[in-house]
């Protein structure tokens, strides 16, 4: 079987999985305890969150691991609406579930959507014109479509949020592992997921700008730096770090690789149209319109004759 679907989930990294199977066995205690074994573990879990924090360009305070981006998008906006209680959210019309959902459950009445242009891009003019009129009170905008691979202008708009004040948010999900190295650090706010650059399922993290304004994700005990109550997964944090600064040599990053593939398509199934065709889309993304028949037709199809395929986000 051909797999085409690492949009969605990753197979581990074989340094990953090996981490995460000797964290199973060694780090067994409780990282919160005070004696010698709870010690140990809370010192090499401690060493896979500065490693990641330098790795990204964020202070060690300023990482929150959590279940995934889904729990680290809908927290953040869940303690932002509760402590900007005035003022709008303003997010793109394509964001991902995990925000949209999230923006109608807590900002009821209080969501803009930022148009996008005929590709899916935002239109950053509108931005622009929006903000010489009003002051939202947070925006949110992902890094890449996880279902187009289109690439917004995220760098850009944090730097006008910055500028104005103005808290922003980025679900970068789909951008590690896929695009080339960014500094999110100048965003406030970033969620990311293991599973999608060869980490375990399950693990992820918030990535903070400020954190002496941690966000209280769930009350309980002190965890996180008393942002996020529980005993923290160690063996998956520590697969994760290790997934995140795995060196992958000769791992493809070639968007000719993905054209030639899609001019091949075009000309061999006439009514074949390229979501956001001549526009920055990651690497390894296709989006297509196919003639005839409805995903729900086509992905068991190509199923049967051996590749697996997405008709749309997997959560």
């Amino acid at each position: 079987m051909a797999y085409f679907d690492w949009n969605a989930t990753t197979p581990m990294e074989p340094v990953a999985l090996e981490t995460l199977r000797g964290a199973l066995v060694e780090d067994w205690g409780n990282p919160s305890a005070p004696y010698r074994v709870g010690a140990a573990v809370r010192s090499r879990f401690e060493a896979a969150r500065e490693a990641m924090a330098a790795a990204l360009g964020f202070s060690p305070e300023g990482v929150i691991f959590t279940s995934g981006a889904t729990e680290s998008n809908n927290a953040y906006l869940r303690e932002m609406a509760l402590q900007l209680s005035e003022g709008e959210l303003w997010i793109s019309a394509v964001e991902h579930a995990a925000v949209r959902a999230a923006a109608a459950r807590w900002w009821p009445g209080r969501t803009r959507h930022i148009p996008v242009r005929g590709d899916g891009v935002i239109e950053l003019e509108w931005v622009s014109e929006q903000l010489g009129q009003s002051r939202p009170a947070l925006v949110s905008v992902m890094a890449a479509n996880n279902e187009t691979g289109l690439i917004q202008p995220w760098e850009e708009l944090s730097q006008r949020c910055a500028e104005a004040g103005i808290p922003f948010h980025c679900d970068a999900t789909q951008w590690w592992g896929r695009a080339p190295e960014a500094d999110f650090s100048q965003c406030t706010a970033v969620a990311m997921s293991a599973h999608k650059f060869g980490g375990p399922k399950g693990v992820g993290a918030l990535l903070l700008k400020s954190p002496e304004a941690l966000p209280r994700l769930q009350e309980g005990g002190s965890q996180e730096h008393g942002a996020r109550a529980g005993t923290e997964n160690v063996p998956a944090i520590r697969a994760m770090a290790a997934a995140f600064l795995a060196d992958r040599p000769g791992a493809p990053r070639q968007a000719q690789w993905r054209d030639a593939f899609e001019r091949r398509l075009v000309a061999e199934l006439p009514g074949v149209r390229v979501n956001g065709a001549g526009s920055p889309r990651l690497w390894n993304t296709s989006s297509l319109v196919l003639p005839d028949f409805s995903a729900r037709r086509w992905v068991p199809r190509l199923d049967r004759e051996g590749f697996q395929v997405s008709g749309g986000a997997a959560c």
